[in-house]
């Protein structure tokens, strides 16, 4: 039975580096460990703005996918930063829902990504890319807001409305 799991959390981990805005961080046996990273941002992850902004989206990604039903979540403070934690031990899980997880959680991180920036616009006239400290610590939950045409996500594979 361990043997599945730990299987279904190597599936998992593969799974996650097809989405381009998933950053892997390990699989040991039965748990996974990554964040979500918009494209943009990769190049300036490391940046004080960038990391908390990064660390606050994954909180609230987090949040959101453990609410909607996919209870294998949680978030983890590894490396000074936020980082989502997979488990998949004595949960029950198949791996049709394994498979199913990356696709929501980038689905999920671009809506949140979204508003966060449209909100971060509104405000303060900018993108997070050159956000102040003040800006990205003023953010705060979006609920459920989706985009506006004014405000489109930079990605155009986002599931924004036409």
């Amino acid at each position: 039975m361990i043997r599945d799991d730990i299987l279904l959390a190597e599936l998992f981990f593969d799974l996650l580096g097809d989405v381009p805005e998933i950053e892997r961080l390990d699989q040991a046996l039965t748990s996974a460990r990554f964040r979500f990273v918009p494209q943009d941002l990769i190049d300036s992850k490391d940046t004080a703005v960038v990391a908390r902004y990064l660390d606050q989206l994954n909180r609230e990604l987090s949040e959101r996918v453990g609410t909607s039903g996919l209870r294998l979540m949680t978030d983890s403070l590894t490396e000074g930063r936020i980082f989502l934690r997979a488990s998949l031990v004595d949960i029950g899980e198949t791996t049709q829902l394994v498979q199913a997880v990356p696709r929501h959680l980038a689905v999920t991180g671009r809506r949140l990504d979204n508003a966060y920036r449209c909100q971060t616009e509104a405000s303060e006239g900018s993108d997070i890319s050159s956000s102040s400290s003040s800006s990205v610590l003023a953010l705060t939950k979006s609920g459920e807001s989706k985009p506006s045409s004014k405000c489109p996500y930079r990605d155009s594979r986002s599931s924004r409305p036409s």
